[in-house]
């Protein structure tokens, strides 16, 4: 078994695998070496005597404090996710140094859900990314632009009266009626025909294209498209997952 470790810029994630199925997942605001321990062992229930966990995969955007990292390799063997980790796919990207390693882990989900197939992967949390993949599994590039939470904040934070509001299943309307109603109606539909419309640009280009949507606000984008778009909310883990056994 495999135990998948995400530090993400706002949320933690652990998922404990079973080759590619997922046994145990968790999602925290933060983690101390006394708690990550304490969640060790309530994987570690899920051990026999012939399937013990054996090795983990660690990605971070953030510094990882050194009792976390040093407990974790007392445990286990341990990948930390850097640049000169071995990777199934072949990166094409101009500035690899630079590539964030969430993109390389949705890459890397991408070519083991999707094998043979042109991808295009939308990651729709603290910036919306779109990245592509081709059928013979090479990582291409994409684009980033602010996230839902970030363009609501801009918002408030670059003008002297505009109001901080934050997404919700609020009625959206074309037409805003009032400030507020005009913020949502901006923010969202905007977004919503940003997806839409880079995705109808890849199609032209790739027809055969499958578009894959993850990340925080996936949920909440996938009721509101009108295309043709898979939702893989796990597809990070899951690449991690994939690049943890690549380099067993």
């Amino acid at each position: 078994m495999n135990l998948v470790i995400d530090f993400g810029n706002s949320l933690l994630k652990l998922a404990l695998f079973r080759h590619d199925q997922i046994l145990d997942h968790r999602v925290l605001t933060g983690l101390d070496a006394d708690r990550l321990r304490w969640l060790l062992d309530e994987f570690r229930k899920r051990e026999s005597k012939d399937e013990r966990i054996e090795a983990t995969i660690l990605s971070s955007v953030i510094p990882v404090p050194g009792d976390i990292r040093e407990l974790l390799m007392e445990r286990f063997r341990l990948i930390e996710l850097g640049p000169e980790t071995l990777l199934p796919f072949t990166n094409a990207y101009i500035t690899p140094g630079t590539l964030g390693k969430d993109r390389i882990a949705l890459a890397a989900g991408a070519v083991r859900l999707f094998p043979g197939k042109d991808v295009l992967v939308i990651d729709a949390g603290t910036c919306i990314t779109f990245d592509f993949i081709s059928h013979d599994g090479t990582y291409h590039g994409g684009s980033i632009s602010p996230g839902l939470h970030m363009r609501f904040r801009a918002l408030n934070a670059f003008t002297a009266a505009l109001p901080s509001l934050q997404p919700g299943h609020h009625p959206v309307e074309l037409i805003g009626r009032s400030t507020v109603d005009s913020i949502r109606s901006g923010v969202v539909n905007g977004a919503v025909v940003e997806l839409e419309g880079i995705a109808a640009l890849y199609r032209k280009r790739y027809p055969r294209i499958i578009v894959a949507i993850t990340g925080g606000d996936a949920d909440f984008f996938a009721e509101k498209l009108k295309s043709d778009i898979f939702a893989t909310p796990n597809l990070l883990m899951a690449g991690l997952n994939h690049i943890l056994n690549f380099n067993g």
